[in-house]
């Protein structure tokens, strides 16, 4: 059965079977023994009556204060950075005439080896189409694109071939020509594809536990100068409500078992 009592410090609970029950049978009628398990925090003994009965408020008295370890949250706001291949394109106009071209719009083109277009599989910085305006008599106009691989599905260690090119449009004596620049081949290695996984343990005695960060690339291309930086570690204070808050202190950093220095920032360097 399950019963409460009532102290100073709050309500307590024991279970002794599923039925709830009242006092409902005078204390001369019955006898018990009962006692109080301070590490469990629980009443155990036995009792004998003529009816199901508890003994009420003739039990132990329950310890005045129960201590609870105090709880704060550690929230983990990083940042994970690696080298990634890029090309730089860049796209020269001279001016040949006696008139303006206006109207100038450049988009750059990406074809694989089989002559198909590519579409979505890079990111040019500029974004593409790219408006570059007036080319003015005898002036020239210079414009950089970094292009940036996406998911190409690439597993060759050895990368596949690509042919960029330029697609310009403008105007020219009130009339829209569009011409294309010849491709230009480059070769696009695999994409590296990192999985971050965060574990850690209890903590002991003193309050200390390890925090563990796992890198694995799970991509055919090399995360080349992995570094993860959690230097934006914050702490979520007050989780009891008692107004008080916990710090962290960081005491250790290690890297497949060797130390590094105290930091939050982890460098793995190029993963396979």
């Amino acid at each position: 059965m399950t019963a409460q009592y009532q102290t100073e410090t709050g309500t307590y609970d024991y279970e002794t079977s599923a039925l709830m029950v009242k006092l409902c049978v005078p204390e001369a009628e019955m006898s018990w023994s009962w006692a109080w398990n301070e590490e469990e925090n629980t009443a155990t003994g036995s009792q004998t009556s003529s009816y199901p009965n508890f003994p009420g408020n003739s039990l132990p008295p329950a310890p005045s204060i129960i201590d609870e370890p105090e709880r704060a949250g550690l929230t983990l706001s990083g940042q994970a950075t690696l080298e990634r291949q890029a090309f730089l394109a860049t796209l020269r106009l001279d001016s040949l005439s006696d008139v303006p071209v206006q109207n100038i719009r450049v988009d750059i083109r990406a074809r694989n080896a089989y002559s198909q277009t590519v579409v979505d599989g890079f990111v040019a910085i500029p974004e593409v189409p790219t408006e570059l305006g007036t080319l003015a008599v005898g002036s020239s106009l210079v414009k950089e694109w970094t292009l940036i691989p996406g998911e190409l599905g690439i597993t060759d260690p050895a990368g596949e071939m690509y042919a960029i090119d330029a697609q310009i449009v403008y105007t020219y004596n009130s009339v829209v020509y569009t011409t294309t620049t010849l491709p230009a081949l480059i070769t696009v290695l695999p994409q590296p594809r990192v999985k971050l996984t965060f574990s850690h343990n209890q903590p002991n005695n003193e309050g200390e536990f390890y925090l563990q960060v796992h890198a694995e690339n799970q991509g055919y291309g090399i995360a080349k100068n992995l570094i993860l930086d959690l230097s934006r570690v914050s702490v979520l204070p007050d989780l009891d409500g008692n107004g008080r808050g916990l710090l962290f202190d960081l005491l250790q950093t290690t890297l497949d078992g060797q130390t590094q220095p105290t930091a939050w920032l982890f460098e793995f360097g190029d993963m396979q």
